[in-house]
């Protein structure tokens, strides 16, 4: 319910105009250090007076539309009501932030790739001082397959280009064919790995240091 007052309050914010806003975050915004360590040890409370307020109940919300990223701090003020929340801080944020790995997953030619993960390993911007895609701002995802050590098997030559305000992808590269690892035997995981890692716990092993300590501690 708390989601769905905050995507109300921040799609009727007059800070931003009547457009399609993507959201890429929605999570409670966290109090200034300060203003917490006033209401845990009650500063300039007395016994007679009255207890400090409660801490206020705001969500960050970090929304894309015409190309930016817009920051919004969204005061729930422990309602459930879309008329009682509200926006109280709005910033334009100029660094990379986004949500693409699942996008590979909505698109039709790829849905029926469920042994196939995606990871962003590198953001930013495609290209040097040419401007790559239109200048749209894009990201590159490789792929990897059959194993959650995801370092030791990817599936090089395999590249996605997603456009990070459609949320769609706008290019794809399969023409080189790299010899990976085989699947079997590669897994870190403990359950996985065999009596090596899940039997008895060996003894511990002993340092000796015949001169003595490397140093002292006063």
């Amino acid at each position: 319910m708390e989601i769905t007052v905050v995507r109300a309050a921040t799609c009727a914010s007059l800070f931003v105009p009547a457009r399609l806003l993507y959201f890429h975050y929605v999570g409670l915004n966290k109090p200034d250090k300060l203003d917490v360590l006033s209401y845990a040890y009650g500063a300039g409370a007395t016994a007679t007076s009255s207890p400090n307020p409660i801490l206020p109940c705001h969500s960050f919300v970090i929304a894309r539309t015409g190309g930016k990223s817009h920051e919004f701090i969204v005061d729930i003020a422990n309602n459930t009501s879309s008329t009682v929340a509200s926006v109280i801080s709005h910033a334009v944020h100029c660094d990379p932030g986004f949500q693409c790995s699942r996008t590979r997953i909505r698109s039709p030619p790829w849905l029926d790739t469920s042994n196939i993960g995606c990871r962003v390993l590198s953001k930013g911007w495609i290209g040097s001082s040419k401007l790559a895609y239109h200048g749209a701002r894009v990201v590159k995802i490789n792929k990897f397959n059959a194993t959650a050590n995801i370092y030791t098997r990817p599936l090089e030559g395999m590249v996605m280009v997603v456009d990070l305000d459609q949320m769609a992808i706008i290019g794809y590269n399969d023409r080189v064919v790299h010899p990976v690892p085989k699947a079997e035997g590669i897994d870190y995981r403990v359950d996985k790995v065999g009596p090596l890692f899940t039997g008895p716990a060996a003894p511990p092993g002993v340092v000796v240091q015949p001169v003595g300590r490397g140093f002292n501690s006063t």
